[in-house]
């Protein structure tokens, strides 16, 4: 019966570190928490045109002077709808939106839209390209990811799951 509470116990006190650094959290995979940063880049992929800091789930307006692009960042989807018609975008080598997440790598899962632009990905940033292009009412974008475990929680869960083998070990 001692044997028992003991590994329960230190079992509760391993999940209970592991809950408090969010491994386990409801929000693996996604990117809700991050935090990053919206660039609006032109002439250039680079040359930040605005600059916009966001923590995940955020709503971030972009370029109000015209096209007024709404861009809604969510758990697993970057969604972009245009706010004003008739409005075109220069041509130039790059103008448009790059989200970037520093410190966490995604994956683009998915990409949809029904108005033709150049996209990319990075190991830490998803960008989308409108030169020359002049978006209609019913215009969007959007953009599925994923989050990958952080190297810090993937090393604090393996601490922890170590420190468990080694109460077991010690019981035996």
């Amino acid at each position: 019966m001692t044997k028992t509470v003991t590994r329960i116990t230190g079992l509760g006190a391993v999940l209970g570190i592991c809950l408090a650094a969010g491994v386990t959290s409801a929000n693996a995979g996604t990117l809700t928490g991050q935090d990053g940063t919206l660039y609006y880049d032109y002439p250039s992929l680079g040359s930040a045109f605005s600059t916009d800091p966001f923590t995940v789930p955020a709503t971030v307006i972009t370029l109000t002077y015209g096209p007024d692009l709404v861009n809604d960042i969510g758990g697993s989807s970057i969604d972009i709808t245009f706010g004003n018609v008739g409005y075109s975008f220069a041509g130039a080598s790059f103008n448009g939106e790059d989200f970037n997440f520093p410190g966490t790598t995604i994956t683009v899962t998915g990409y949809s839209s029904n108005f033709t632009g150049d996209w990319g990905a990075g190991p830490h940033d998803v960008w989308v390209n409108w030169q020359g292009l002049t978006p209609d009412s019913s215009s969007y974008v959007t953009i599925d990811v994923a989050a990958a475990p952080e190297p810090a929680s993937m090393a604090l869960l393996g601490v922890g799951l170590a420190g468990l083998g080694l109460i077991r070990r010690k019981r035996a």
